[in-house]
């Protein structure tokens, strides 16, 4: 399945994951909410692209799972450099299944180390990557490059809720772990 972009100035309509789409049965709850309400989904629809996003306007940066986040997050320069100053602005940093890619390529400008390093994480398992028989097919794999960066993993069995919170990094293992990474989230901004 092939995604448009729908492009205006300042927004753009993000690809969905084909997987995300697949049958209802096999969907998370929060997945199903997501594409259900349409009034959230339209705020998706309209998202702003990061490199229009004002840091200093939000508490919190997010990042989605998916197996295509692999290609896109671990390369993005902007992106990188986003998280970074999140991260060295005490800023939230949250992540979920796949989208720790995100925290590959960001180097913390205060100590000039990977901001994984020494932290506990989690995403999608090696285990799970290969259970969905995805191993060789994605460029490399999550848990692996977290471990090398220095990050201290931290997993459950295959498809179990995992929510590792490190102080302002926040990571979930899995779909199954949206509801304890936005739980968590919300508990660490109410602070």
């Amino acid at each position: 399945m092939e995604c448009e972009y729908s492009v205006n100035k300042r927004r753009r309509e993000p690809p969905i994951e084909y997987k995300t789409l697949r049958p209802k049965n096999i969907r998370t709850d929060a997945q199903q909410w997501l594409l259900d309400d349409e009034f959230y989904f339209n705020k998706l629809r309209n998202s702003f692209s990061i490199k229009d996003v004002p840091n200093e306007n939000y508490d919190a940066i997010f990042m989605p799972g998916g197996h295509g986040v692999m290609w896109d997050f671990k390369q993005n320069k902007i992106l990188a450099d986003l998280v970074t100053n999140f991260y060295d602005s005490n800023k939230i940093v949250a992540a979920i299944c796949h989208g720790p890619a995100g925290l590959l390529a960001s180097v913390s400008k205060k100590n000039n180390n990977p901001i994984c390093s020494g932290k506990k994480v989690t995403c999608f398992t090696n285990e799970e990557e290969e259970k969905v028989g995805m191993t060789e097919i994605v460029p490399y794999l999550v848990e692996d490059e977290l471990v090398k960066q220095g990050g201290l993993f931290f997993k459950k069995e295959s498809r179990t809720p995992n929510c590792v919170v490190d102080g302002n990094i926040l990571t979930g293992q899995n779909p199954e772990s949206s509801y304890l990474l936005a739980s968590a989230l919300i508990d660490v901004l109410s602070l």
